[in-house]
């Protein structure tokens, strides 16, 4: 059985322009009709759970939904896609309904949709000197294949080199000059917790880790502990037990053997990278590695 999982974050009609990178409505529409055509029916998290198994058919192409980061725009595309009886995946981190706070990540997508990138970068490394650091071009390309040269290094530097409270400090200095306090940000930015209510019992939730960090980065008991408070908070916040887990980031650098074994013990049954691919009906060993596109790729792997 052929698996095709493909990954959106934000759903907008109007596009910043950098930054932020949404997939319009019109777009979704166009994303099914093609993988209709193409012979892939659209699946759900059973599938995943199928995968290997006896139940699963062997010649039909599956293609499931997902959505990372919890976004509150999310839920017109989760409306879209109920209308015509599709049911998606959202993976939905967990630290903005604990400390009521705007992700690090997300701050920076935001930032940088309004601030241009040489001023973010010119600010970097007037503190940091990043002209210094010897940065490997293929791993940046890997992780951040739709952005400039100078994106790629403002966001690997603040995502996977600067320390975390260095980072925290940098991003809501200009965060809260910007978009003013942050509480009453992160309230319209995310899901609400009768939303996430709503999507559990419609069996469309899953974990994407606690704090958005890349989990390869943190020792056996930081990592278990952030698989743990996830799923915890998850189970309070919405009466469901998550089954799944998306990898924050999803790429070689944030992931790792000790991060699938990790999320095992932590009773989650699959876990999804963003290592590119559809995944094939012998993979029940590589239930933690699971292969997911960008919806950008979708053209690539509609055969």
């Amino acid at each position: 059985m052929p698996l095709l999982i493909i990954n959106h974050h934000y759903f907008r009609k109007k596009k910043p322009g950098r930054g932020i990178y949404p997939i319009s409505p019109n777009e979704l529409n166009h994303e099914i009709k093609n993988l209709q055509l193409n012979g892939w029916k659209l699946g759900c998290e059973e599938d995943i759970l199928k995968l290997g198994s006896n139940k699963s058919k062997i010649n039909q192409k599956i293609a499931i939904i997902t959505f990372d980061d919890g976004l509150r725009e999310q839920y017109l595309a989760l409306e879209q896609l109920s209308k015509v009886d599709i049911s998606p995946i959202c993976y939905i981190p967990t630290l903005p309904y604990t400390e009521n706070k705007v992700l690090p990540v997300h701050k920076l997508q935001m930032l940088r949709s309004k601030i241009n990138d040489k001023n973010l970068y010119d600010d970097l490394n007037s503190k940091y000197n990043l002209k210094k650091i010897k940065f490997e071009d293929k791993i940046l390309e890997i992780q951040y294949r739709y952005d400039s040269e100078l994106s790629r290094k403002i966001k690997y530097f603040l995502n996977f080199t600067l320390d975390v409270k260095e980072k925290n400090n940098w991003l809501s200095k200009y965060f809260e000059k910007t978009f003013g306090n942050e509480g009453l940000v992160a309230k319209k930015l995310y899901f609400s917790k009768d939303e996430l209510k709503f999507l559990a019992a419609k069996n469309q939730i899953g974990s994407h880790a606690h704090s958005h960090v890349p989990l390869s980065s943190l020792n056996k008991d930081g990592l278990k502990k952030e698989l743990m408070l996830s799923k915890n908070i998850l189970k309070d916040v919405s009466g469901f037990d998550p089954n799944g887990i998306s990898y924050p980031y999803g790429g070689k650098s944030s992931v790792s053997d000790m991060v699938y074994d990790i999320t095992a013990e932590c009773g989650y049954r699959y876990g999804i990278t963003m290592e590119r691919g559809v995944n094939q009906l012998d993979q029940t060993k590589k239930l933690y590695s699971l292969k997911r596109i960008d919806v950008n790729d979708l053209k690539d792997w509609l055969i």
